[in-house]
């Protein structure tokens, strides 16, 4: 029985950058194309490819730069665009939702669906202001203001993992807070 070895694309004297380098320069074009296939926005897969590159360069110690490399970089990306659709579509449907409180416009003609989500609403503010004040301020940031976890974090001078977190706990504590809402 034959074991599979590993191939090692790259010669075994080349620095970490240069492996790094190389990678990038052949799989840049080709992740970023794919990455429009999700997002259908240039700029955003742009966005997407460079952020996996950045990942991949923070976990350089912990990567080898053999023939798999190519898998995890297209998992990566595919996975950062699903994130970012899904991210969207809430966006997007609370947005929608908010639009429908605020605008007093009921295209179905129901009054107690405009009353069910004045109450919804009200809930929501409650559930938001009860959140600890960096939490809060995180957690509108992203949702009003549509700013991505490495804005936030730039613009708190915070890490986007504690962007992360700080948003994991929001949501979480909304969920519990609004339960009786979710189905």
């Amino acid at each position: 029985m034959k074991f599979r070895q590993k191939k090692t694309v790259f010669k075994d004297d080349l620095k970490p950058e240069e492996k790094f380098e190389l990678i990038f320069r052949r799989y840049f074009f080709r992740l970023c194309c794919f990455a429009n296939r999700y997002t259908k926005n240039v700029e955003e897969s742009k966005e997407i490819v460079q952020d996996v590159f950045l990942q991949v360069w923070n976990k350089r110690s912990q990567l080898s730069f053999d023939d798999e490399i190519q898998f995890y970089l297209f998992r990566s990306v595919k996975n950062s665009c699903l994130n970012l659709l899904e991210h969207c579509r809430v966006e997007n449907d609370y947005h929608a939702s908010l639009y429908l409180l605020y605008s007093g416009h009921d295209p179905v003609g129901d009054h107690f669906m405009t009353l069910e989500l004045k109450e919804l609403n009200e809930h929501i503010e409650q559930a938001i202001g009860s959140l600890p004040d960096e939490c809060r301020r995180i957690f509108l940031l992203s949702r009003e203001k549509g700013l991505k976890y490495a804005e936030i974090s730039k613009e708190l001078n915070i890490s986007v993992k504690t962007v992360e977190t700080q948003m994991g706990r929001a949501l979480s504590r909304l969920r519990a807070h609004l339960k009786s809402y979710l189905s």
